[in-house]
């Protein structure tokens, strides 16, 4: 005899007694177990269909919150991005003491951005602000001395900034012909 988890004595009756209850509710103990086992497997099925929904609910989140961003018009952030790709800035060659630039922008939002040239000292010789969606422009620099350091600056209206700077340098060859009479 030993006394079980409620305080009930076991006896081989009490064993007996219940395994016939058990029978009588389940048909036999064979398939009391294999009902007890099916609901544990529905329970556990149960559970795994909550993740599967979990999941599948984050993964449509997830892949619909960048199609809500393109209500924008179409406008992404790779597009409003000030980037080195955009921006060309070429020497031209020079004219009447003057070196010339070639400044192209490609703004495909058409954003409001300023054009700032700056001398050698980092003073401000020019600044105007555009929208054009293509920009392009000759400037011309005025080159007395030897050499110039012009800074060019394309800053958009975020602040942020690209800055191509360049030397230029000039040399004066002389050439002498002689030519016998």
């Amino acid at each position: 005899m030993t006394t079980g988890p409620v305080g009930v004595i076991e006896t081989d009756q009490t064993v007996f007694f219940f395994r016939l209850i058990l029978y009588y509710i389940c048909g036999t103990i064979r398939d009391c177990y294999a009902e007890t086992r099916k609901s544990k497997i529905t329970i556990v099925m149960k559970a795994v269909a909550r993740i599967i929904a979990v999941a599948l609910s984050t993964i449509v989140i997830l892949v619909s919150n960048p199609l809500a961003s393109q209500a924008n018009g179409g406008r992404t952030d790779s597009k409003k991005a000030l980037t080195e790709e955009k921006v060309s800035i070429k020497y031209v060659g020079s004219e009447n003491g003057q070196v010339i630039f070639r400044v192209e922008f490609e703004n495909p939002t058409s954003e409001k951005f300023s054009l700032i040239i700056r001398n050698d000292n980092g003073d401000v010789v020019y600044h105007q602000q555009f929208n054009d969606t293509h920009f392009s422009k000759n400037v011309f620099i005025a080159n007395v001395d030897s050499d110039i350091q012009p800074t060019f600056v394309i800053r958009s209206a975020d602040n942020s900034e690209i800055v191509r700077q360049f030397r230029v340098s000039k040399t004066v060859t002389e050439n002498t012909t002689v030519t016998r009479l």
